[in-house]
């Protein structure tokens, strides 16, 4: 800064000596074709209209190296420091980092979606979820695996990314915090519903030092699932199920995506409440009869290298999936568990409302919103 506050000042006093001389030259040259006494009366004026201009550029350029220097000090003393970050997370632990977070590992695909939604990319990853068409895409080569198994990801992989912090999910990676101990502090996570997911959104942005940018991703959000329930006239009523065989479960509200759902379409009432059955309750093809929905969604669940046999082909020869009012329309539709399932942020989401609505609601919906 001194050094350019120098240069300035330099050029500034250069311009007008420049100035000065060009000025001498021109009156010169003049009154040589001119008589004596012109050239006498000419000069004098000549040389004091000069020297006003060089003493103000001068003084005008010193001012504004002086401002400019004063203003400069001035902020640098007073800048604050920057705070500590201090976010509580789902298990309870208080997580202060010093600065934002710029390296993340993701253990959930929460954590990728949300990351994609905030525009950042993971340092490492432990799932394939940010290869999907819906995030990255199937070319993305700049997040490094993280192997391992989901419950027991490799703390190797993980030290090697340099992460600035960790983010797993409730349940499932408490138990890796004392083997991250020297490498980043774990932030675990879990949001429940709709009002959980942009909560969670907005602790991440903290951490981040995003936090303008989570705020502007949650309120388009709820702009958009505001739009589709505003665009429902006559509610239908709404299962998402899940299952590698027949042996099946019942999605709840607790899923953001299916909490989305539930705002714009009547979902059973037995599994519209958190406090009624776990997140994944167990169920039966006779169960799902009794509530006999308009529509039934499925996610077929398959980790292996081989796809499973979609769930609704693996019931069609049973007689009572037969009976349902959804099979005998055709409107039972296998969805992609990779993003219903694990995303659980506000991409994986908007990517179910625009995959179901459309379905639930042909006519209002005869495409996904903008």
């Amino acid at each position: 800064m001194l050094r350019r506050l120098v240069l300035t000042v330099a050029a500034a006093l250069a311009l007008a000596v420049a100035v000065a001389c060009t000025g001498d030259d021109d009156d010169s040259t003049t009154p040589a074709a001119t008589s004596a006494p012109a050239t006498t009366a000419t000069a004098a004026p000549t040389a004091a209209a000069t020297a006003a201009p060089t003493t103000a550029a001068t003084a005008t350029a010193t001012a504004t190296a002086t401002a400019t220097a004063t203003a400069t000090a001035t902020a640098t003393a007073t800048a604050a420091p920057p705070q500590p970050i201090t976010v509580e997370d789902a298990s309870g632990e208080t997580i202060t980092l010093d600065a934002p977070a710029v390296r993340v590992a993701c253990l959930t695909g929460l954590c990728v979606d949300t990351l994609f939604v905030l525009g950042v990319k993971p340092v490492a990853a432990n799932d394939l979820l940010h290869r999907d068409a819906a995030y990255w895409g199937p070319d993305e080569d700049e997040i490094a695996p993280i192997t391992g198994s989901f419950f027991e990801p490799s703390l190797e992989e993980i030290a090697q990314a340099e992460p600035d912090i960790v983010i797993g999910l409730f349940g499932v990676h408490e138990g890796t915090r004392p083997g991250l101990a020297t490498i980043a502090p774990l932030f675990i996570v879990n949001p429940v519903g709709v009002e959980g997911m942009l909560a969670h959104v907005l602790e991440i942005g903290m951490l981040l030092g995003m936090e303008a940018e989570a705020e502007a991703a949650a309120a388009a959000f709820r702009s958009r699932l505001d739009a589709y329930v505003a665009g429902v006239t006559a509610e239908r009523s709404v299962m998402v199920i899940y299952g590698s065989d027949v042996n099946i479960g019942a999605d709840t509200v607790c899923t953001p995506a299916v909490d989305a759902l539930a705002h714009a379409a009547a979902y059973p009432e037995d599994f519209s409440g958190c406090d009624v059955h776990a997140p994944f309750p167990s169920f039966s093809v006779e169960q799902l009869l009794s509530i006999d929905p308009d529509v039934i969604f499925v996610q077929t669940y398959g980790f292996g290298p081989t796809p499973p046999q979609p769930v609704s082909e693996q019931l069609a020869d049973n007689a009572i999936w037969s009976a349902l009012k959804a099979v005998q329309n055709g409107e039972v539709y296998e969805v992609d568990f990779f993003i219903w399932g694990t995303s659980r942020g506000i991409n994986g989401t908007n990517f179910a409302l625009d995959e179901a609505m459309p379905k639930i609601y042909p006519e209002a919906f005869p495409a996904p919103l903008p």
